[in-house]
């Protein structure tokens, strides 16, 4: 290191006037108003973009939320029906079903199909499976849940199946009835889980939505040409101090080794 080249570039560094370079800086970095409107409609176009996704997410929300609902509400109606039947058959074990009970119980099961088929939503059904459709799809947070079908056709038949054949064998019956029951109980359960975690996301949009509004808010009422101004002045005053601090540095290292 040539020691004899640190003191003149101390000298340099000594003789920068922060305040004529401040004041070219200054000068050279005037914002003019389409410029401050460009960062408002910048600002604005961000928050808009969030706030559409925000949007949009509790709109999936609600549709989530509304296909859980007609969903559990098909199926509590569909277990009271099945609980009905299931009355039917208490009595002594030497007794069986007559003709009314028999007839009683299909007009039942009508009304247990009647519900599987006015369980819609936007015209598609919850739990018949047709065709493809095996799924529900629900979009949560913009990403999509597959939710397996309860054929609840399938149910229906089966149990019209063994009503049939009632009163000779209310044992069968009674079998396939057991097992509707359980299915019904199990989808039933998971769509109050659905239901929870949906409503879970939807107040995490509906806080993130205020926050997003609040902030828009604030950005409103900032000047953006003043900011601007004011970021470029405090980055040159601290470049300043910088070079001061540098040349600091330089001159104790010249010393260190001028005393070597």
């Amino acid at each position: 290191m040539d020691v004899n080249n640190i003191n003149p570039n101390i000298d340099n560094l000594q003789g920068l006037n922060p305040q004529v370079n401040l004041d070219r800086t200054h000068a050279s970095s005037q914002v003019k108003n389409e410029e401050e409107d460009s960062y408002n409609l910048s600002i604005s176009a961000l928050l808009t973009h969030d706030r559409s996704n925000l949007a949009l997410g509790l709109e999936q929300s609600n549709q989530g939320l509304a296909i859980t609902k007609i969903a559990q509400n098909t199926l509590e109606e569909q277990s009271k029906i099945l609980d009905k039947i299931e009355n039917k058959f208490e009595k002594s074990e030497d007794q069986q079903l007559n003709n009314e009970d028999v007839l009683e119980v299909k007009s039942l099961l009508k009304d247990f199909a009647v519900e599987t088929q006015n369980s819609k939503f936007d015209n598609k059904n919850l739990f018949a499976a047709q065709y493809e459709e095996k799924t529900i799809t629900l979009s949560v947070d913009n990403n999509s849940l597959q939710i397996d079908k309860v054929d609840l056709k399938e149910i229906t038949q089966n149990l019209n199946i063994q009503a049939n054949k009632l009163p000779l064998e209310e044992a069968e019956f009674l079998e396939v009835l057991t097992q509707a029951k359980e299915i019904i109980n199990t989808a039933s359960s998971d769509f109050k889980g659905i239901e929870k975690n949906i409503e879970l996301s939807a107040k995490e949009n509906i806080t993130q939505e205020d926050t997003v509004r609040v902030e828009n808010s604030k950005y409103k009422e900032i000047n953006f040409s003043n900011e601007v101004k004011d970021f470029s002045r405090t980055n040159i005053i601290a470049n300043a101090g910088l070079i001061a601090s540098q040349a600091n540095i330089v001159q104790e290292q010249s010393v260190r080794l001028l005393s070597k």
